[in-house]
């Protein structure tokens, strides 16, 4: 099993530090487990108010945990950075996507990373995976009782075993993880003039599938899409370097290929019912090759600039 870290994104944990365990299963009614939970000093997440003990439910083993409308609230408030290491992975970077024809997902072609360092991001546009009940758990043990450390180790564990994303309902042992240093980047500067609607993939935690999007890249991420300004992107708010042989490519105009981005939150799915949806649309995706249309350039590096 491999060792894992985790820290909050910054900003994102200001209300939870002082959420401590106070609470367990309380009762058994048809066999469904009803959780009593309660807060220090009666201060709970925002969402509690609204879902109430219906934020919370037991798995088949009797083990706490979030309901998927209660996860799915948690990540709209909260981010995770969760490193894990000794894990293999898929890394998706500046990839060049190929549009599914679902109007939701493109298959993107990543590298494969074995036995290596990787960070899990879980958050507003990686909600989906609170199908997982591994994940749920997790976040039970974060949110209510405190227990972070307990929180890593089980989503790294999970990763390392192959079950996350299966046991989020995707037929698939693999997913998507950032580059440790967060300077690992494709290098081909494509020479975009940033105007227009582009196709713009996020592939954070997206399912993974290990076979060739063409002779360069090993690994095809089904992952999400919006056809979208350079505004739509969380960071660089522009498309400069990428694997794509050319900004035409991923212009919403001309093309049907699409640029991994990371997204601004809210990008993706608008609300809990939008995210049920992509949910199915992301379980049904197909995971394509490039075909002639979306081609790369093999050009990922290190880069501190």
């Amino acid at each position: 099993m491999g060792r894992a870290g985790y820290e909050p994104l910054a900003g994102s944990r200001s209300r939870m530090d002082r959420i401590l365990a106070m609470a367990a299963v309380s009762t058994a009614l048809c066999g469904a487990a009803y959780l009593s939970v309660g807060f220090v000093n009666g201060r709970g997440p925002r969402w509690i108010d609204a879902l109430g003990d219906a934020a919370f439910e037991a798995d088949a083993g009797g083990h706490a945990m979030l309901t998927k409308r209660a996860a799915w609230a948690h990540l709209q408030e909260t981010s995770y950075d969760v490193k894990c290491s000794g894990v293999t992975y898929a890394y998706c970077g500046m990839a060049t996507c190929r549009l599914n024809g679902d109007g939701a997902t493109a298959s993107c072609g990543c590298k494969r990373e074995r036995d290596a360092e990787g960070r899990l991001f879980l958050h507003a546009n990686s909600a989906y995976l609170v199908y997982s009940e591994t994940v749920r758990r997790a976040l039970y043990e974060d949110v209510v009782e405190g227990r972070r450390h307990r929180f890593r180790a089980r989503l790294c564990a999970a990763v390392s075993d192959g079950a996350l994303w299966s046991d989020a309902g995707f037929n698939v042992s693999y997913g998507s993880f950032a580059d440790p240093s967060g300077n690992y980047w494709a290098q081909h500067d494509i020479g975009c003039s940033e105007s227009g609607d582009f196709h713009l993939a996020d592939c954070e935690g997206a399912p993974c599938d290990f076979k060739d999007f063409d002779d360069v890249y090993d690994a095809v991420c089904a992952c999400p899409y919006v056809t979208a300004t350079v505004g739509a992107t969380a960071s660089t708010k522009k498309i400069r370097r990428a694997t794509a042989k050319s900004c035409r490519e991923i212009s919403a105009t001309h093309g049907d290929c699409a640029l991994q981005e990371t997204l601004e939150p809210g990008e993706l799915m608008a609300d809990y019912d939008a995210m049920e949806t992509l949910h199915g649309y992301l379980a049904d995706a197909r995971f394509r090759r490039g075909g002639t249309a979306c081609k790369t350039y093999d050009d990922y590096s290190y880069s501190y600039s």
